[in-house]
């Protein structure tokens, strides 16, 4: 990289900070039904992250919690379940928050 962005970089470190944004975003819910395929500009977004990393492992965290409620006999918990298990990481730069692409390449 050249000295000029590392020198803005170190000059404006909220810079720096915004370009690493990483969401974990989950399907919307309407009418009591998931919208697996909805595209990921229409997806709530669950929580921030300044890395990559740590947006997977809040996914992770996310991944086990639904696996213990899939077994809650609640048609609501399992709606909860199943729309945790399909989290997914995005890096706020991604067009397809923008709209206009389907879901889910590029994100993990």
């Amino acid at each position: 990289m050249s000295s000029r962005y590392n020198a803005a970089m170190k000059s404006c470190p909220s810079v720096a900070l915004a370009l690493a944004v990483w969401y974990l975003m989950l399907p919307p819910v309407g009418g009591g039904k998931l919208a697996e395929r909805a595209p990921i500009s229409q997806w709530q977004i669950a929580a921030r992250f300044d890395s990559a990393a740590d947006c997977a492992v809040k996914k992770a965290q996310f991944m086990s919690e639904s696996e213990k409620l899939k077994a809650d006999p609640g048609e609501s918990v399992k709606l909860f379940a199943r729309m945790e298990s399909l989290a997914q990481c995005v890096d706020s730069d991604d067009p397809r928050l923008k709209g206009g692409q389907s879901n889910p390449g590029g994100t993990y």
